[in-house]
């Protein structure tokens, strides 16, 4: 499974590869971006941020033209 986040928060563009069948260790210091990584994710699966509320548009990068999240799966991945 891969993670694409682009214009969002502090992420220009930062690419995650997240193993479906383990564990994906986010770290990083205060203000990194680790949390928008959450909303990003919960953003593309249920179009709101991790509080279930409406992605803010102030949580698009500054100077960014849009915000983008993709997550790829691979077929017959459980």
């Amino acid at each position: 499974t891969h993670l694409t986040i682009e214009g969002l928060g502090p992420h220009e563009k930062t690419e995650i590869d997240i193993d479906p069948k383990g564990t994906t260790e986010i770290r990083g210091s205060s203000e990194a971006g680790k949390s928008v990584i959450l909303d990003a994710i919960c953003f593309a699966l249920t179009g709101t941020d991790r509080d279930g509320k409406p992605l803010a548009i102030e949580a698009i990068r500054d100077g960014a033209k849009f915000a983008d999240v993709t997550i790829t799966t691979e077929k017959g991945t459980q």
